[in-house]
């Protein structure tokens, strides 16, 4: 009877229950506990400062990633957008722009084989300008919305402010988003409003004074085109958006953009180098995102030679985050397969010059590159 009871649904969470917390406690109070030991039984002791400060690192990586899986979502909202814009003629794409989704343009959409990359998202601005101007007191409908050389300025990546425009258009996009509540704010942001307010705040001063336009519906055009880029059912919410995303990282080169890996106003300390001023005081960071530069590494077939990027399901597999809870034996959301993904790095470092890999080597692979690259 009690090996029955055991094997009933509340018996089976029994256990799992117990199972988990006893994991947990193991990992907070045991001698190897965090910060873990590095994963190289042969290593010496003078080694270890540096390997243990790497390996505080690899605890934090998924959760980094995770928040940058998440803001390349937001800067592909722009991409996305760019590919309908770029199969329109300069003319249509920004008088479309300006204007509201109208069966014409649903049409036009549809005859360039672009509809199915947009989801739910519209193309043109004037409906979201417009409901956004009916949450703000005072606001003028038709004075917020673009006209089509307002419209064509946005679209220009020449200009600092265009949604289109990857190292300051976007990021600053992006802050005003979070100010709005539209997108998370940074989870390593000190004051994440007030950085996020300078963003807003920005864009606000530079399209009243482009634009010409009064406060309250300027106010109305930045929470429309927000609304339009990161809403629910905005560019960022589109399938365009997601597959830039997963081939950006998969390596595809031909998918990368620009925009770092974060945006706002904190210090980065002595990796200053990373942090790109968009206006004063507002940064975005840039970080050695996704695998295009990386497939070099290690492909022994050939000289020279380069692995091929890899295809969204295994992509998705490793980093995306909604994988989590698939016991995948490659996701990077599973310690042990951080570790393994972290001795498989070594093993290839120390063998792909012809080094066979022993455990002097390993140390020494460990001591001079691992640290490098958890960095």
């Amino acid at each position: 009877m009690s090996l029955q009871n055991r094997w009933t649904t509340e018996g089976i969470f029994g256990e799992l229950s117990q199972s988990v917390f006893a994991n947990i406690r193991e990992s907070m109070v045991a001698k190897d506990a965090f910060p873990r030991t590095a994963p190289i039984r042969c290593r010496k002791h003078d080694l270890m400062s540096n390997i243990d400060r790497a390996q505080v690192k690899a605890e934090l990586l998924p959760e980094a990633f995770s928040d940058v899986w998440a803001y390349r979502l937001a800067v592909h909202a722009s991409s996305a957008l760019n590919v309908v814009v770029s199969a329109l003629a300069d003319s249509d794409a920004a008088f479309h722009f300006a204007a509201s989704d109208s069966s014409a343009t649903a049409l036009m959409l549809d005859k360039l084989s672009v509809s199915w990359l947009m989801g739910n998202a519209a193309y043109g601005t004037a409906d979201a300008i417009e409901l956004a101007s009916t949450t703000i007191a005072g606001a003028d409908a038709s004075r917020a919305m673009l006209s089509a050389a307002e419209a064509a300025y946005l679209l220009a990546p020449a200009n600092p402010i265009s949604v289109l425009n990857y190292d300051r258009g976007v990021p600053l996009w992006i802050g005003a988003a979070r100010h709005l509540g539209l997108i998370v704010s940074s989870v390593v942001e000190e004051d994440a409003a007030a950085a996020n307010q300078i963003a807003h705040a920005y864009l606000l001063s530079e399209l009243s004074t482009a634009f010409g336009k009064g406060h309250v519906e300027t106010e109305a055009l930045v929470l429309g085109i927000a609304t339009y880029l990161y809403g629910e059912v905005g560019w960022m919410a589109s399938p365009s958006a997601d597959n830039y995303r997963a081939r950006e990282w998969g390596g595809q080169a031909s998918f990368v953009r620009g925009g770092g890996c974060d945006c706002g106003t904190y210090s980065t300390g002595l990796y200053a180098d990373v942090a790109v001023e968009t206006v004063p005081g507002f940064y975005f960071y840039t970080c050695a995102w996704g695998l295009a530069s990386s497939l070099g590494f290690y492909a022994p077939w050939e000289a020279m030679g380069t692995a091929p990027p890899l295809n969204d399901t295994l992509t998705r597999w490793i980093i995306d985050p909604n994988y989590e809870d698939t016991r995948s034996e490659l996701g990077i959301y599973i310690d042990e397969n951080l570790v393994r993904w972290w001795q498989a790095y070594e093993y290839c470092n120390v063998s792909k010059g012809g080094r066979s890999p022993t455990c002097v080597a390993m140390i020494l692979a460990s001591s001079s590159h691992v640290v490098g690259v958890m960095q």
